[in-house]
């Protein structure tokens, strides 16, 4: 399942990245700036707590 800031085919891509890759068609996302700067905001956040899990685990291997 996509998450809000994917573009919606379950890429994993962000919305407005990634398009055309592969799926036969270019696909087209027509936001406002508002909206766009909102997906992107998600974006970030989502990044920034799969970073914190990944610096998590290195702590948790390197303890090991």
């Amino acid at each position: 399942m996509a998450s809000p800031a994917d573009c919606g085919c379950d890429c994993g891509y962000p919305v407005g990245y990634g398009h055309g890759h592969g799926h036969g068609v270019a696909l087209r996302c027509f936001m406002s700036k508002q909206e766009t700067k909102e997906k992107l905001e998600q974006y970030e956040d989502q990044l920034k707590k799969e970073l914190a899990g990944v610096r998590e685990r290195i702590q948790e291997l390197k303890g090991s």
